[in-house]
């Protein structure tokens, strides 16, 4: 059965950038820094000015994150992903839905596969 839950008072929100703000600007910008450089090939892609989904897939070798435990990580890639200009800016105007998975690789691509992997997935909004 699927539920439905609502609930309309939020105590308090917490942004994932005030979490991110808590750890010391070195160790974030070192971070930042890694996570930017993952994804500059993305500057060779055409830049996209549309509303778009945004899907990551994180694939995990061992201990895998659940996928809210994954969030800092998609934080960075989001913002790398503006960072080397593929997307204009990552406000609601342009990322309608930002999708997280997180899951563990089998066995036996264990064997072939030996770091840990994301993949990418960036769709047009068909609600644009």
């Amino acid at each position: 059965m699927i539920e439905t839950i609502l609930i309309y008072d939020i105590p308090k929100k917490v942004s994932t950038n005030a979490i991110y703000s808590w750890v010391h600007w070195k160790k974030r910008k070192d971070l930042a820094d890694i996570y930017h450089k993952l994804t500059e090939k993305v500057k060779t892609l055409d830049k996209i000015n549309e509303k778009v989904n945004i899907e990551i897939q994180f694939y995990f070798r061992t201990r895998y994150l659940d996928s809210s435990n994954c969030s800092y990580m998609w934080k960075m890639i989001e913002d790398s992903l503006v960072k080397n200009w593929l997307l204009k800016d990552d406000t609601n105007e342009y990322v309608w839905k930002f999708t997280v998975e997180s899951m563990r690789i089998d066995k036996k691509e264990r064997k072939l596969i030996k770091n840990d992997y994301l993949r990418i997935i960036i769709t047009n909004n068909k609600w644009n």
